[in-house]
């Protein structure tokens, strides 16, 4: 019986509500209101994600249904123009939110986001929609500490966010963003900035060296030799994850990894198309990359793409 298990201390508690999966747990919470009670107060309600139906309309005619007290949310693909009384008791619960492919504005987001203290987590992926500028005001999100930004006009926010978050910690923008516009704003990412998807990385290399806490880096638009690819190791020897494209008729003989000695995931990309003045022009053979002189240990994860085995 529910009174029986109150007797229990709270860690007690959360070590057997971790054998159960998210569906016992939720059909158990609505057996009556002593578990409900005792589930909506334990940790295990960390593991629940509420996921929003796709293709909603959020406005002030909007009212869900009742919610589960989840401490991690998800809206997708939807219109989101405003959020009514229902917001601030969900929001005050949640430690993670995610927005991906929604129509919401920035001024929208920072409305929802007041009204969540506890948030320490945030993903804003909404390429499609541009954040234009707007006042924070006097904003603080003391917990929020991981943020992922997926916007064309992710510089232009990025200010905004490390304002109004002192203590935030990470930040990736697994969005294709421009060497250039990068190199820009190296100070003010120097710090934060964990994950990047650029394009023609080489271009700046030996100007982008204070991004020491960069962990995930993916080139694009780029064609990488084992050279550049070793010079990449020297300047972020800390790099956990890289996906790279490789141009080349030759069997190409990897020896960066050797540096690179925490790297645990290794993605490479065999372009057969031929590169002639910005234009590709013709196929030419497969690259085939050599592995023989690798001696790392650390490497847990391999992908090879339109890439045959040597002989």
């Amino acid at each position: 019986k529910a009174f029986d298990f109150v007797k229990f201390p709270a860690n007690v508690l959360d070590q057997i509500f971790q054998y159960l999966n998210v569906k016992q747990l939720l059909t158990i919470r609505s057996t009556c209101r002593s578990w409900k009670e005792i589930f909506d107060g334990s940790s295990a309600m960390s593991r629940i994600v509420l996921k929003f139906p796709e293709n909603l309309v959020l406005d002030r005619k909007y009212s869900p249904p009742s919610l589960v007290p989840a401490r991690n949310l998800c809206f997708s693909k939807s219109r989101i123009s405003a959020v009514d009384s229902w917001w601030p008791s969900v929001g005050e619960k949640l430690i993670s939110l995610s927005v991906y492919d929604c129509q919401i504005s920035f001024a929208m987001l920072l409305k929802m986001l007041r009204q969540c203290p506890n948030l320490n987590s945030l993903e804003y992926l909404c390429p499609a929609y541009p954040a234009a500028g707007v006042s924070i005001g006097d904003l603080k999100m003391e917990k929020l500490e991981h943020i992922s930004i997926e916007n064309d006009t992710v510089f232009g926010i990025v200010y905004d966010f490390k304002k109004m978050c002192p203590n935030l910690k990470n930040l990736k923008i697994p969005h294709l963003v421009d060497a250039a516009h990068l190199k820009q704003h190296v100070n003010e990412l120097k710090d934060i900035l964990v994950e990047v998807n650029i394009k023609n990385f080489s271009d700046i290399l030996n100007e982008v060296h204070q991004l020491k806490r960069l962990k995930y880096l993916y080139i694009e638009n780029d064609t990488a030799s084992d050279q550049t690819l070793q010079t990449i190791a020297e300047a972020f020897p800390q790099l956990e994850g890289i996906k790279v494209k490789i141009l080349s008729k030759e069997i190409e003989v990897l020896t960066f990894l050797d540096i690179f000695k925490g790297l645990k995931t290794l993605s490479i990309i065999s372009e057969r198309l031929k590169l002639n003045n910005g234009h590709y022009t013709s196929y030419q053979e497969w690259t085939r990359v050599n592995f023989t002189k690798f001696k790392g240990t650390n490497l847990k994860k391999l992908n090879l793409y339109r890439i045959p085995p040597c002989t």
